[in-house]
């Protein structure tokens, strides 16, 4: 009686320390920025470890979600001890919804036998590569401790989702054979001079009369007052000490009602009052800079580009709608 006694007492124990680190076991380093985080947000404590996101399938606990975050910044997942409170509790919240939405796709992807070829997946790795555009790619992913295995798991799970969505939103993205050609006619990109005022933070009243004042200023410049002199003494961004000048931009790179504007404008021409969620904008074009190979070989690329943009469009509503039906709660409390 006596050793069964004692047994059960040593297993408890073993249990209660356990779960003390419930889920950091195997990562002290994770652990500790756990503890020093809670200190900012009481929810992330590694000691209760907190179930932050739960759906109809699955919870995802505070460990779950830094451990997430480590696979793909590794050790840049470090930088969060510097968020204030509110943006760090922004941080988690957005993540534990991607997790969510995106374990939740990846299971239905491979229910329905959706796969991934490892050819797809070095693809993936190549091209994100590329776009870094680091001769020292390899070496900064070992100094920020970004393992291989976690980069070709995350770059698996971005096809399948991607797959799964593609199959999801079939009748969203179809394109046109004329819009295929109406963007092979407008050219592979575009350079333009702008002039932006902001509109962040300003009510109905303040908007209006903001807009008014652009009209004052397309209607100079329509009448053939030098653009870039505009741009330099009204423009609120970056550009503004360049005359508004941007650098030539393709599909993709620019929101879309900049876009569209920009790309449907004759050289020359300048456009009518363009809103972003940045501001205003006047937008003169420059130059439309063509497709260097013929229609026939540049296709693909245009239709793979305009099926990516609508894809965009797409996804809020989509995930609005997987949210509600997989019941995605989020609960960070202070």
């Amino acid at each position: 009686m006596g050793r069964r006694l004692l047994l059960f007492f040593l297993v408890l124990t073993l249990l209660i320390s356990c779960s003390r680190k419930n889920g950091f076991e195997n990562d002290p380093d994770m652990y500790k920025l756990a503890k020093a985080l809670a200190l900012k947000l009481p929810a992330l404590d590694p000691e209760k470890n907190n179930v932050l996101v739960r759906t109809k399938d699955r919870v995802l606990t505070c460990s779950d979600i830094i451990q997430e975050m480590k696979k793909v910044l590794g050790a840049k997942v470090e930088r969060t001890r510097f968020l204030n409170p509110r943006v760090l509790r922004e941080r988690f919240e957005q993540k534990g919804r991607e997790y969510a939405l995106r374990f939740t796709m990846v299971d239905r992807a491979q229910a329905i036998g959706l796969k991934v070829k490892p050819s797809e997946i070095d693809s993936v790795l190549e091209a994100r590569k590329e776009k870094a555009q680091d001769p020292d790619f390899d070496k900064r992913m070992k100094f920020y401790q970004i393992e291989t295995d976690n980069m070709r798991e995350d770059a698996r799970e971005t096809l399948l989702v991607n797959k799964y969505l593609r199959l999801k939103l079939a009748n969203k993205i179809a394109v046109s054979e004329a819009e295929i050609e109406k963007r092979y006619r407008e050219g592979k990109s575009v350079r333009v001079r702008q002039i932006l005022v902001n509109t962040g933070n300003k009510n109905d009243a303040e908007k209006a009369e903001l807009y008014q004042r652009m009209e004052g200023i397309l209607a100079r410049a329509r009448a053939g007052e030098d653009f870039a002199e505009l741009a330099r003494r009204y423009s609120q961004d970056g550009s503004r000490k360049h005359g508004g000048l941007y650098p030539y931009f393709e599909r993709g790179e620019m929101l879309k009602p900049f876009q569209e504007a920009a790309f449907s404008t004759p050289v020359g021409e300048i456009t009518g009052i363009v809103e972003t969620q940045f501001g205003y904008h006047i937008i003169k074009v420059l130059d439309h800079k063509p497709y260097s190979v013929p229609f026939e070989e540049a296709r693909r690329e245009i239709l793979e580009q305009a099926q990516k943009e609508k894809m965009q469009e797409a996804k809020p509503l989509f995930f609005d709608q997987l949210s509600k039906e997989i019941d995605l709660q989020v609960t960070i409390s202070s």
